[in-house]
């Protein structure tokens, strides 16, 4: 998912990519509430800095994915107008600790 969202990120003019970090693999579900299917979130972090304009679309493509991508934090931060800064924070599921890679 990480290599998705760069190539994304490197076809959407106007864009540049500061950072895109995975943070690894959480099990959902605690002892009390085992699941039958053990399930896991993995977190990325994605930073990146743009014209309000070319952000929207590529948030925009990023809501059409059908692949799963849950929003856990989003910000954004005018550094020098018009150019702003995103902070991204997203996870995706599924049922391999390791499915994510690098």
């Amino acid at each position: 998912m990480a290599v998705l969202l760069q190539k994304m990120l490197a076809h959407q003019p106007g864009l540049e990519l500061i950072r895109l970090e995975t943070l690894g693999a959480r099990p959902l579900g605690d002892d009390k509430q085992k699941l039958q299917i053990p399930l896991f979130a993995h977190d990325l972090v994605l930073e990146f800095r743009g014209s309000y304009l070319d952000i929207l679309r590529y948030l925009e493509r990023l809501e059409s994915l059908s692949g799963g991508i849950h929003w856990d934090g989003f910000h954004l931060e005018t550094e020098d107008w018009p150019t702003n800064r995103v902070r991204l924070e997203l996870h995706t599921l599924s049922l391999s600790e390791d499915w994510i890679g690098v």
